[in-house]
């Protein structure tokens, strides 16, 4: 049996094609009909809601631009989500500018934004059917190929080849993850959890080990990425984590006042990934902020490794980019830290989506052209750091393909040389040159001045523009402080990275799992030597070549340039990087072992092939998994648990509903400029409702009159949280204290068991 193939839906017969996306905007306007009448179906419209506003923009504008050059349902997929999310970006940002001007004071109210987008859909729609009738016979040629092709009715899928294991098994796994952190949230039970990051590192060992058919990989690669996700978002019904409560803070005055102020000098303000995409999404999806950040974004951000799987088997082979796919994914920062950065999750798919352009040479020129400008313009507005990291990358990269592009002839005047040419015939040496010439000249998009000189303005005019210029103004202050410390080039106290490096774990597990990581960067460090000398054996397209050198420095400033980490935290520069530098590691792996293979002549490395050496980096990844999951801590060291999502233990930036009930009580009574303090953890998730500051290392700086939030764990352990930074953002001092001495002369005025807020004795 054969169904219409949602993912092909740009290539249906435009009366099916528009049937459908009005069928999903009559579909969701009656649920809110309905809603509006006191008849509420939530699940049913918020999926609905979800469907319409995550791909109906995207699958028109993807219809518009009548993309050939794209094979597989998964680009699709991801170019779909890209449009619709820089749509949504640019119309959010062009209501809350023009709709005041004609005396709209609320123009991302509710109904404005809903009347707007169902607009711009059906205006979307009969420009679709206007221009269709042109395509009409280029579709119909389009669709006989692929019956001769495929063997198959165009545009279909045969159910029966979803009806089978490797289909199935996998999808269980999301299941899992979900079912996992309710548990964990409800009963602190976490062996479902267990179970679904032990079934991973299976499905990996069984790519490693070659059962595997290559087309199921994509597949793969989205349900490990979404579970690994969700494992860890749906922990807590509370946003939890770091810049995702001011975030959050932000967006709920937008949504509140149903208005932007894109003067409000933060840096986070200028993000419309936040600032635009939440207040429509809320209108759409209607499940509330929170559940928005934790669900939403996730899925959004789980699309970021497949299309990175894309890009690396255009390039490498299915299993190396399966591999490298997994290596970003298993990453602590991926599923941890990345959760609480929403801006910065859109931000990494648009740079994906980037690179996707790049490598697809099948697409027309113009046409990959226009992608690039718009994904490369949506990276700016959805996270200043990666936009000004990738300012760096893109112009280091256009330096290093200006200089090999300078005199390709060269080149071979060495070979001469050296005589590795001597012997050939002339014109073999000319076809050579030919062939490298013609390499050189290959059509670019991304690495081009004119790219990039727009890419650098649109930073510069956003940044200025937006939230009274903060964020230019702190990237000069960053630039200054990186030039006035060079004197401190690698010392620790300066450098973040090599801090990081340099320090002693505490346990041996620990050590071990630092072992990892710094076995991983140095596989990469020999991925990019076999890159420069050409022994990579892989056919990574010149740009992409000359990104992954830039990177690879921006890697290496961070461990050893002054003040430069530490502006974004080591570990999410790392993570950065990867993006680009992540096949480099699997490449690294195989070079190493050819390497040693004829110098330790063991009768196990004798075995090892190219083949079963999959086998060996599968075990080597899916053990790198286990120990950043807690999986290995929770098994062998119970005692230093380091996983919210495994252990109720472990102390972490989140909330449980008494601190989340007694934070709204704190900002609905507490008296308006009084300071708030809490410890380290407690403040940065308290920080969604109020203004907070951390309790200071002195007690004694702490204002007499300000009031002290206690969390559950504070309370069960009578000790707060105390961290001390220096230098570059380094901490040199952290622990728990007793809070008896800052406590001491102060007045409880709220008790609900799981949290206090004290106040001062005069106000008590």
């Amino acid at each position: 049996m054969y169904l219409k193939n949602p993912f092909r839906m740009k290539d249906w017969r435009i009366r099916e094609f528009l049937s459908l996306i009005i069928a999903v905007q009559v579909v969701f306007s009656v649920f809110l009909l309905l809603d509006f009448a006191g008849l509420n179906v939530p699940i049913v419209k918020n999926i609905v809601g979800f469907i319409f506003i995550l791909f109906v923009p995207g699958m028109l504008l993807l219809r518009l631009l009548d993309l050939d050059g794209i094979k597989h349902n998964g680009p699709v997929l991801l170019y779909t989500v890209g449009l619709s999310l820089a749509s949504l970006m640019l119309v959010g940002f062009l209501m809350n500018t023009i709709y005041p001007l004609f005396g709209i004071s609320k123009p991302l109210s509710f109904v404005s934004i809903f009347a707007t987008i169902n607009v711009l859909i059906v205006i979307l729609c009969f420009i679709c059917y206007k221009i269709d009738k042109g395509r009409r016979y280029k579709l119909i040629l389009r669709n006989l190929k692929d019956m001769v092709i495929k063997k198959s009715p165009p545009n279909h899928v045969n159910v029966k080849n979803l009806m089978t294991s490797k289909v199935l098994f996998p999808l269980l796994i999301p299941f899992l993850s979900v079912l996992g952190a309710y548990m964990m949230n409800v009963y602190q039970f976490n062996i479902l959890t267990m179970l679904m990051i032990f079934l991973i590192g299976l499905m990996a060992l069984l790519v490693g080990i070659g059962k595997i058919n290559s087309k199921y990989y994509s597949l793969w690669v989205f349900v490990i990425s979404f579970s690994l996700l969700l494992h860890k978002s749906l922990i807590t019904n509370y946003i939890w984590g770091w810049d995702v409560n001011i975030e959050y803070f932000l967006a709920n005055q937008v949504v509140a006042n149903s208005f932007w102020d894109q003067n409000l000098p933060m840096n986070y303000n200028s993000m419309l990934s936040v600032m635009m995409m939440v207040p429509i999404f809320s209108t759409f999806i209607n499940t509330g902020l929170i559940w928005i950040m934790k669900i939403v974004y996730p899925f959004i951000f789980s699309l970021t490794p497949l299309g990175l799987y894309y890009v690396f088997h255009k390039q490498t082979s299915h299993r190396i980019a399966f591999f490298a796919a997994f290596f970003f994914m298993i990453q602590f920062t991926f599923y941890t830290e990345m959760v609480s950065l929403i801006r910065q999750q859109v931000a990494e798919l648009m740079l994906v989506l980037v690179l996707m352009i790049m490598v697809n040479e099948q697409m027309d020129v113009i046409k990959r052209s226009v992608l690039a400008i718009i994904f490369g313009m949506s990276i700016v507005v959805a996270h200043y750091g990666l936009a000004y990291i990738m300012m760096f990358i893109l112009s280091v990269s256009m330096i290093f393909l200006y200089l090999i592009d300078k005199n390709p002839v060269n080149i071979f005047k060495k070979y001469l040389a050296r005589g590795k040419l001597v012997d050939h015939e002339k014109g073999e040496i000319n076809t050579k040159i030919k062939r490298y010439r013609s390499i050189i000249g290959s059509s670019r998009i991304i690495i081009t001045p004119p790219f990039v000189a727009l890419f650098i303005l649109f930073i510069l005019i956003w940044d200025i523009y937006t939230s009274n210029s903060t964020i230019f103004q702190s990237f000069v202050n960053i630039g200054c402080s990186i030039i006035g410390n060079l004197y401190s080039f690698m010392d620790p106290n300066a450098t973040q990275g090599l801090s990081l490096v340099m320090q002693q774990q505490v346990t041996p597990l620990r050590n071990l799992q630092k072992n990892f990581y710094l076995i991983s960067q140095l596989f990469i460090a020999v991925g990019i030597l076999a890159l420069l000398f050409g022994k990579d054996g892989m056919k990574f397209k010149k740009e992409f070549k000359a990104l992954s050198l830039a990177a690879f420095i921006v890697l290496m400033a961070g461990v050893f340039l002054p003040f430069f980490s530490s502006q974004m935290n080591t570990s999410r520069l790392y993570h950065m990087s990867l993006i680009i530098l992540a096949p480099f590691c699997v490449i690294g792996i195989i070079k190493v072992f050819h390497l040693f293979k004829p110098v330790l002549r063991l009768k196990l490395f004798s075995k090892i092939n190219r083949n079963n050496l999959f086998t060996v980096i599968s075990i080597f990844l899916v053990v790198f998994l286990f120990f950043d999951t807690g999986f290995t801590y929770q098994i062998l060291d119970r005692a230093d648990v380091t996983s919210i999502a495994l252990s109720s233990t472990c102390d972490f930036p989140k909330f449980d509903q008494r601190e989340v009930t007694s934070g709204e009580w704190l900002q609905k009574y507490s008296y308006n400029g009084t300071d708030i303090y809490a410890d380290k953890n407690r403040a940065s998730v308290l920080n969604s409702m109020v203004s907070c500051m951390e309790i200071p290392v002195y007690f004694d700086l702490v204002n007499s009159t300000s009031y002290i939030f206690l969390g559950t764990v504070n309370i069960a352990r009578n000790k707060v949280l105390i961290s001390q930074m220096a230098g570059a953002n380094i901490v040199i001092n952290e622990g728990y204290r007793p809070p008896d001495e800052i406590l001491s002369e102060r007045f409880r005025i709220y008790d609900d068991g799981g949290s206090y807020i004290y106040g001062s004795a005069v106000r008590g």
